[in-house]
């Protein structure tokens, strides 16, 4: 599941990889287009034709108050077919085509989340190296706290959970005041020592460009 707002440019380039993937059980790839002005209802509309497989939830109206992702995620979880949602971001695209089938893999007796890496694309400069190594290491400390029974956090970019999960914690009611936190709040309130498994296997990567400037990675990271 995908929930877009004027991501025209980057569904272009990153959701094909999501809608090749190789799943032989039945699946579909939800895109929350969270009352976009740009081309996305044309993009969505072509690839439609060609990958059965999505299904499009159209936004038309605002949330007040309910700032972020939080309005347009539970929209699409509510919308949903299937038991287990895994979620991306539309500026992310899967490492391979086996990211699906290694990130559902996870979901065996309590196992009710799975986090994921949400990585970012390596590039020539300084910037890129400091934003690479920040995110391997917030990666390394949220999974190395799952692996001692103390989840606390996930990200976005390559999280998954069941909807039965998401529905009993009553979606993001505790913090929807809170701009983010669909991902990391969310986990922080729901995981157990129990109930989280870690995908750590290259092919499940999810990759994502880094900022261009120190300035838009700060405002990005509030």
């Amino acid at each position: 599941m995908i929930c877009a707002r004027d991501e025209a440019s980057n569904l272009a380039v990153n959701l094909p990889g999501v809608l090749v993937q190789n799943y032989r059980s039945t699946h579909e790839v939800l895109l929350v287009n969270d009352n976009s002005q740009d081309e996305t209802k044309y993009l969505l509309e072509g690839l439609h034709k060609q990958f059965r497989q999505l299904n499009v939830i159209e936004l038309k109206q605002e949330a007040k108050l309910i700032p972020g992702k939080k309005s347009p995620l539970p929209m699409g979880i509510k919308a949903s077919k299937y038991e287990v949602v895994l979620l991306t971001d539309a500026d992310c695209i899967p490492a391979s085509k086996e990211w699906l089938k290694n990130m559902q893999d996870n979901f065996t007796g309590q196992k009710e989340i799975g986090l994921g890496y949400g990585a970012v694309a390596k590039a020539k400069g300084l910037l890129n190296r400091i934003i690479r190594a920040d995110v391997f290491m917030i990666a390394l400390r949220y999974f190395s706290f799952a692996l001692a029974g103390m989840p606390y956090m996930g990200t976005g970019r390559n999280l998954a959970y069941r909807k039965s999960l998401f529905f009993r914690n009553k979606g993001f009611a505790n913090h929807n005041h809170i701009l983010s936190g669909d991902d990391d709040l969310f986990v922080n309130e729901t995981a157990t020592k129990n109930n989280v498994a870690i995908e750590i296997s290259k092919p499940s990567f999810t990759y994502t460009a880094a900022p261009k400037n120190f300035s838009t990675w700060f405002f990005k990271a509030l």
